[in-house]
């Protein structure tokens, strides 16, 4: 059974479900050969390596032509999907094709970005990363099953820490992941600036996209070392070895789902404290495994607490390591996706008619995944005002966001008419 992977880059979460689920196939179904399109030369060779040293096949920056015959020669396409300019424009390419389709979802669709629902309803089996996506409006009422996979595996092999060992030093926190204000909560720096203990610093692993902004905020609240930015790390293991708490807060309407890099930290006993997002609240147990908190107030009422009470921090500390290493496993994601691979190999393969998924040109592949439509569709620019929460979204340069798609394809005369305007854009709290 030959499956055919398809993204649009290595980076991330994305890098580290891919490569694990290469790894741990040859443990669960030796019937199973894998290969990965990926669209873009990656910037990082840490996840590409890992998964050429699993003796899988990648194909960099294809041609919409190999990327045809690549598709035509696989018994299953498995789309990881997130609206990626590069993921749609090769799905139009392929629109021709017979396959068999599974979608990936590494998107909540619950805000923005949305998931299409003829693109959950048009997959041979669509396969969400997170129980969140449940909720998604496109996937609650779309009248069939939906699978479900994490994408966070092979927790099981991380370094097991023993934590008591630290029960002497000041606590160490930390933030992993962007700082891009789409995914980080852009308030940020307000939940933790009331922390009172003395000395207390955040170390932030991960990219610097925010650094001058944050460290703005930090400054003009009067606390310009709460934040250390150590850039980002190919190796957060060793980095998380030293952390005792992750201060993971991030935005209410973040598109995220499997958070692997919040499992990992639990893998590894550094105890979590997330808002009360429905991706985190999946994850996190409060009280348990972690603490989930709602306001300000609430995150320095946890920080305060677990740097105070050694034994409570090594009580969540060793249920967080416990309940992450024990579900998310390497073998279980290989496995289930056997099970689905089984039952969609029965199909014969088909068309999917992809133009009527996303469209047939690059704007309205954009637009197919906005929740907020009504701010581009049949204006010559996006107009205002527009809510300070979509600050964000609109702002935003890469993540499938109107700015990346212009970038992609800069002979689009729509996108870059929106592009162009939202330096003018008036901003209200309505």
């Amino acid at each position: 059974m030959k499956i055919t992977h398809l993204t649009a880059h290595l980076g991330g979460g994305i890098g580290n479900a891919l490569s694990t689920l290469c790894e741990y196939t040859p443990q669960t179904s030796s019937s199973v050969r894998r290969q990965v399109i990926c669209l873009e030369v990656p910037e990082k060779r840490q996840f590409l390596e890992r998964i050429e040293s699993a003796g899988v096949e990648v194909v960099v920056a294809p041609s919409p032509d190999e990327i045809c015959r690549i598709v035509s020669d696989s018994d299953i396409v498995q789309v990881e999907f997130w609206n990626h300019p590069a993921t749609l424009e090769a799905l139009y390419s392929m629109r021709s094709i017979p396959i068999r389709l599974v979608v990936w979802s590494h998107i909540a669709g619950v805000y923005n970005p949305i998931i299409p629902k003829k693109l959950v309803t048009s997959a041979d089996a669509f396969v969400v990363t997170s129980r969140s996506s449940l909720n998604a409006d496109s996937i609650s009422g779309c009248g069939r099953p939906i699978d479900f996979v994490c994408s966070a595996g092979g927790m099981e092999r991380l370094p097991s820490i023993e934590r008591s060992a630290y029960s002497g030093e000041p606590c160490r926190f930390a933030y992993v992941g962007t700082t891009n204000f789409t995914k980080m909560n852009p308030a940020y720096v307000r939940y933790i600036a009331g922390v009172g203990i003395p000395n207390f610093k955040i170390s932030i692993f991960g990219d610097e996209r925010n650094r001058t902004e944050l460290e703005k905020q930090c400054m003009e609240l009067g606390r310009p070392d709460l934040l250390d930015f150590r850039g980002y790390s190919e190796n957060i293991i060793t980095e998380l070895r030293q952390i005792d708490i992750l201060v993971y807060l991030l935005n209410r309407d973040h598109y995220g789902t499997a958070e692997i890099a919040l499992i990992e930290a639990m893998a590894m006993g550094v105890v979590p404290i997330v808002l009360d997002n429905p991706v985190e609240t999946g994850i996190v147990e409060n009280g348990i495994s972690g603490v989930v908190a709602t306001t300000p107030k609430e995150v320095v009422a946890a920080v305060e607490m677990l740097a105070a009470d050694t034994r409570r921090r090594l009580m969540l500390s060793e249920a967080a390591k416990t309940y992450a290493r024990a579900l998310y496993t390497g073998e279980k994601m290989a496995r289930e996706f056997s099970e689905i691979y089984g039952r969609v190999l029965q199909e014969a393969k088909r068309q999917v008619a992809f133009e009527d998924i996303f469209g047939a040109t690059p704007d309205e592949w954009f637009l197919s995944c906005q929740r907020n439509r009504s701010l581009y569709e049949g204006r010559a620019q996006i107009q205002g005002p527009i809510k300070r929460e979509l600050i964000p979204e609109l702002y935003e340069t890469t993540k499938g966001s109107v700015t990346h798609f212009s970038h992609y394809f800069p002979v689009n005369d729509q996108l870059r008419r929106w592009k162009d305007s939202i330096a003018s854009l008036e901003v209200h709290d309505l």
